[in-house]
């Protein structure tokens, strides 16, 4: 069986002392395809590239891995979002331009045309919906699996959405909530939906109890955007809460001080507390919002770290006495969290989204609920003053994630939806009809003319 795997962002391959490098999405890719090929399927990687014509492919672990230069789409992107403020469109948040097949069109028949050469059968998609139909316009027969790692599958405009998820032979979510959410709106494609979480490099994220008792002073450690969805501001206005109970205690808030871009999140929610955060997208920045909320005594208490890379986390996660994670939005998964887990630290973080699915209350750590300052802070601090509640719930921790979110464990759950697939064909909509070169039982490109822009 052949498979492709599309992955929207870029991926650098490890390679010596080198260390696998890309964002979340593009490592569940690496880690997915790899582990594909050791069972035998015959993959092949895409990702992006700086450049303008020239592909490139790197064989790797029994992996093809294509990187295909994104030039054109980068200069394509600039009028395009010009004639999008133009002629309105800006003006519609269900319907915005990353979500339109013109975003990343260029790439995206790139791919379609090498999958067509390589003759895959099925066709794994992140996020991105709008290539199914690209896929499927230069590849009929191919089946495609729509994996959703966001919301964007049950918060874009429905006349964008239902024609690629009809078209879409399974529909993956990062957890049971994401798939749970689309099933909820589209009845009809419910039993193509299901969860398929998002996994953790056991080996790289590892307790080290020595590095946390080395330290001078308690700390409690963030991992992430430093973006209000994240809810770092419910954090620092329970901060002095937590000195209080833990005077000598730092907070380390470690991550790109770069929010999400409005439409991406806010725009598209209708969630009271997520449309609240509006309020940090006009005036000064969202990071110095956050450090303007401490005074400068408690401030000093706070370190910032930009970014870490991935293989830097373990010592970032292992030193920590509490990770926090106080998203305010329904965070699809959480890639912290089981991070964090795994690495035998207690965690504190909000009842939201996919994150329930991950922690066990009262055993791996607390849940709160989202936006809650006290219990947030109170959560932190229990914890900070218990050696014993914290060292137990972070052997918890550990077990739970090794139990659970493995690679190998995911890389199962993942060659288990391809099975389903297998001989199965994706029934027309009753109100299109199929084009004469095509199979009545299939969906064609022609039925999905509704699928953005």
């Amino acid at each position: 069986m052949k498979v492709a795997f599309i992955n929207h962002a870029r991926l650098t391959l490890p390679d010596g002392e080198r260390a696998l490098n890309s964002i979340s999405i593009g490592i569940w890719v690496y880690e997915m395809a790899t582990r594909l090929a050791t069972r035998g399927w015959d993959v092949t990687a895409y990702s992006y590239k700086a450049g303008k014509f020239r592909d490139q492919v790197t064989e790797h672990r029994g992996v093809s891995f294509v990187d295909i230069p994104t030039g054109i789409d980068d200069r394509w992107h600039s009028w395009l979002a010009r004639a999008w403020k133009l002629f309105g469109f800006s003006k519609r948040p269900r319907r915005p331009m990353f979500a339109s097949r013109l975003y990343y069109f260029f790439y995206a028949i790139r791919v379609a045309i090498d999958i067509r050469r390589r003759g895959c059968e099925i066709v794994h998609i992140t996020n991105f919906s709008q290539w199914v139909p690209i896929i499927r316009l230069f590849n009929p027969g191919v089946q495609v699996v729509l994996h959703m790692q966001c919301e964007w599958g049950s918060q874009l405009d429905a006349e964008v959405m239902e024609p690629r998820l009809s078209a879409s032979a399974r529909i993956t979510g990062c957890s049971h909530y994401i798939a749970r959410k689309i099933a909820e709106k589209y009845p009809h494609v419910a039993a193509r939906c299901e969860g398929l979480h998002n996994g953790c490099n056991l080996e790289q994220f590892q307790p080290d109890p020595e590095r946390r008792a080395s330290k001078p002073n308690p700390e409690v450690v963030f991992i992430g955007r430093v973006s209000p969805e994240k809810g770092l501001h419910v954090l620092f206005e329970g901060w002095p809460k937590v000195l209080e109970r833990v005077p000598d205690v730092r907070l380390s808030i470690i991550g790109p001080q770069r929010p999400a871009e409005y439409e991406f999140i806010v725009a598209l929610d209708d969630d009271p507390l997520v449309q609240a955060m509006e309020r940090f997208y006009h005036g000064d920045s969202y990071f110095e919002t956050l450090k303007a909320m401490l005074p400068p005594e408690i401030l000093d208490k706070v370190d910032f770290i930009d970014n870490l890379p991935q293989p830097e986390l373990q010592d970032a996660y292992s030193r920590a006495d509490v990770f926090v994670f106080p998203s305010e939005w329904h965070e699809p998964f959480g890639m912290p969290v089981i991070e964090t887990g795994a690495a035998g630290t207690p965690i504190v973080t909000t009842r939201g989204g996919g994150i329930p699915e991950l922690v066990v209350h009262g055993e791996t750590g607390f849940l709160v609920d989202r936006g809650e300052v006290d219990g947030l802070a109170d959560a932190i601090a229990t914890i900070l003053e218990d050696n014993e509640l914290r060292d137990r719930m972070g052997r918890a921790a550990r077990e739970h994630v090794e139990e659970n979110f493995g690679w190998d464990r995911i890389a199962d759950a993942l060659a288990a939806v391809f099975a389903k697939m297998e001989g199965v064909t994706v029934p027309v909509r009753p109100d299109v009809p199929s084009p004469p070169d095509q199979t009545p039982e299939l969906v064609s490109a022609g039925s999905i003319e509704g699928a953005g822009a």
